[in-house]
């Protein structure tokens, strides 16, 4: 099982040797062809390759960090990195089936109408009590 440190950035690298990891090489891009299952990949990776690293069956450590916008797209060193929060949690990406994918768009374009804290299935339960009440009265 190997762990890679995936990152083009110094300060980045520098910062991991600074912490209690253990890694096995540092690349400056991942080569997919390499992972194998049980390995850990830690880095800021794209969506597309995080989801191919779960894939493969090893798991994906993303390094994440509070960045002001001002700083954004200015190489930072491993003190900067630390009084950022950097810090690294694992994932488990996976892109959503067509079926998943159609849910969340139906539930998104039902939620820009319906008030949050209001739950429809209540709603409806309720309804149905009531109606089923003016039904014995009659």
């Amino acid at each position: 099982m190997t762990t890679y440190f995936v990152s083009r950035h110094p300060g980045a690298i520098d910062w991991a040797q600074g912490q209690a990891l253990t890694i096995d090489q540092f690349v400056p891009h991942l080569d997919l062809a390499l992972v194998q299952a049980g390995d850990s990949v830690i880095g800021s990776l794209p969506v597309n390759l995080a989801a191919q690293v779960c894939a493969a069956g090893a798991a994906d450590w993303h390094l994440s960090l509070e960045l002001p916008t001002e700083q954004r797209g200015q190489e930072l060193g491993a003190d900067a990195l630390r009084r950022l929060g950097a810090k690294i949690a694992p994932f488990d990406i996976r892109p959503l089936t067509p079926r998943e994918s159609q849910l969340n768009m139906a539930q998104a374009m039902v939620r820009r109408f319906v008030p949050p804290g209001v739950s429809l299935s209540d709603e409806l339960i309720a309804d149905r009590r009531a109606e089923n009440a003016r039904d014995e009265l009659e």
